[in-house]
């Protein structure tokens, strides 16, 4: 956040971070979402008892960070399961590149994954506890820019965002999935069946527009509230951490 406020990157993937960033007060937006249903799912290990979702109590459950968009998607899934995530389990933060790696070894008892490595932990037997797509719409991932950059450069951000919904009308043509299979099982090593899920998986929560409903926004704020305290609106809350002017600009064809 701090080089896209400074200028020395333009835009962000940052979403979940940058608009929570926003909520605080910082001079950012999202201008444009990937997905309206969150690509998070819980996974937990046979080795440790794990069979379904009230087996998860006592367990170690890891994810990215604390504050993270994954430590969001666990607290979650374990209130929805009437799991208290203070209380009942220990999540445990270690790291993006070590979230998979931690539950295949054992290190912990269940842990958020997402694509790909939710596709490996299947076909290794992992147990699928719960998506976050199954029970909430949440902002997922997107883009978020500068308001500085949307004041002084909105052609910049137009031709970028064109160029991105250029992008998702390819992946839900299903004229190109053979391409797009081959590539996903090429950029991340995976095996044909494997990369194959991951796309079904893709298409079932990506955009096709790079709209976010007004009730994945109001969620977010909600769930947002948790960590943020603000006396604020949801409605105020939301013109501080997202401006879709310029995407409606170009669905327009302005």
């Amino acid at each position: 956040m701090q080089a896209l406020v400074s200028g020395s990157i333009q835009f962000s993937t940052g979403f979940g971070t940058g608009t929570r960033a926003a909520m605080a007060g910082a001079p950012v937006k999202g201008i444009i979402g990937f997905n309206n249903k969150p690509a998070f799912i819980l996974y937990g290990r046979r080795e440790s008892g794990i069979r379904s979702i009230a087996d998860v109590k006592g367990k170690k459950i890891a994810v990215t960070g604390v504050g993270s968009t994954t430590d969001y998607a666990a607290r979650a899934i374990l209130t929805h399961n009437h799991v208290d995530p203070d209380k009942e389990v220990s999540i445990l933060a270690v790291g993006s590149e070590s979230v998979f790696a931690a539950l295949q070894k054992g290190a912990v008892d269940a842990a958020i994954l997402w694509a790909p490595g939710f596709a490996i932990a299947e076909k290794l037997g992992m147990v699928r506890l719960q998506s976050l797509a199954d029970i909430l719409e949440l902002p997922g991932s997107g883009v978020v820019v500068s308001d500085q950059l949307i004041k002084e450069n909105p052609l910049l951000i137009k031709k970028f965002l064109r160029g991105t919904v250029k992008g998702f009308h390819y992946v839900h043509d299903p004229k190109n999935k053979d391409e797009i299979v081959s590539s996903i099982t090429k950029d991340f090593s995976l095996e044909r069946d494997i990369a194959d899920t991951n796309y079904k998986f893709m298409l079932s929560i990506l955009s096709t527009d790079g709209n976010i409903s007004r009730r994945a926004i109001e969620n977010g704020i909600e769930l947002t509230r948790q960590r943020v305290k603000t006396s604020e609106s949801t409605s105020e809350l939301a013109k501080k951490m997202y401006d879709f002017t310029l995407l409606e600009d170009v669905q327009r064809g302005k």
